[in-house]
């Protein structure tokens, strides 16, 4: 099995695929095979330019819940390899030619994940790393490089990088990094729509029930909480079983996992 690298690495960039086997897709020298899309528009396109017609392929219609892999290198070849790469595994991408290009035409609150070379002209990899998550968005990225620079490889990961390949890499390490990518991606989301439904119903607690609340999740008993505030046990009650149904938690258990999720 050959491997991918960009324009200037020492695998070639003009390659095809092998679909022989979807779960173990391989790479071979040969002239470039457009993807389908690409093709069936090309002939109502190729007054345009190559950069029309990339930016055509590269359409990807914006379906709830369908992963998208957001592909970002300045590399045309490479761009259009994984394009392919990912098309003959039946999974929806997207390429960008850099940050500002994805700024322009991409959405980082897409479902799915960022394939982001660390050397992009202008704002590198790390940077747009550092300002989508300053942005408040925790898309998960899978970097690539052709400069194996271990601080650099350090520095994403510790950013919250899901991985960090090494070009020219190998078709099935890229898919098995995006996989779980957008596997991740998935888990973040849900526990932010989580956390989104708690703060909701915590937005409805009174002050005193706020009270209440925390010091019962922090392990106090009904009379201890009693104490701490200066009401009756009695009260202590009647709040707690308020602040319950309000959190709509079953149980004291699930309450203590949803105030987790206020912090």
């Amino acid at each position: 099995m050959s491997s991918i690298a960009d324009g200037g690495g020492n695998a070639s960039a003009t390659i095809s695929i092998d679909t022989s086997h979807e779960a173990n897709v391989g790479f071979i020298a040969s002239p470039v095979t457009w993807s389908k899309i690409a093709v069936q528009e090309v002939s109502e396109l190729d007054n345009q330019g190559s950069d029309a017609v990339l930016e055509h392929a590269n359409t990807v219609e914006t379906i709830t819940d369908i992963p998208v892999v957001h592909i970002i290198d300045d590399d045309e070849q490479l761009r259009l390899s994984l394009l392919e790469l990912f098309e003959a595994v039946g999974m929806q991408a997207e390429a960008f030619v850099d940050t500002t290009d994805f700024d322009h035409r991409g959405d980082p609150q897409t479902v799915g994940c960022l394939l982001l070379d660390v050397n992009l002209p202008g704002v590198s990899g790390i940077e747009f790393q550092r300002k989508l998550s300053e942005a408040g968005f925790d898309v998960p990225i899978v970097f690539m490089t052709g400069d194996g620079d271990v601080t650099t490889s350090v520095s994403a990961m510790k950013a919250g990088a899901i991985d960090f390949l090494l070009k020219p890499f190998q078709p099935d390490d890229l898919i098995s990094a995006v996989t779980t990518a957008i596997e991740e991606g998935k888990k973040q989301r849900e526990i932010a729509s989580r956390r989104r439904h708690v703060r909701e119903c915590a937005a409805s607690l009174t002050p005193r029930e706020r009270q209440v609340m925390k010091l019962v999740t922090d392990g106090l008993m009904n009379k201890q909480v009693a104490y701490e505030l200066g009401i009756s046990e009695i009260m202590v009650k009647l709040h707690r079983g308020s602040a319950m149904r309000k959190m709509q938690a079953r149980s004291l258990s699930d309450l203590v996992r949803k105030s987790e999720l206020l912090q």
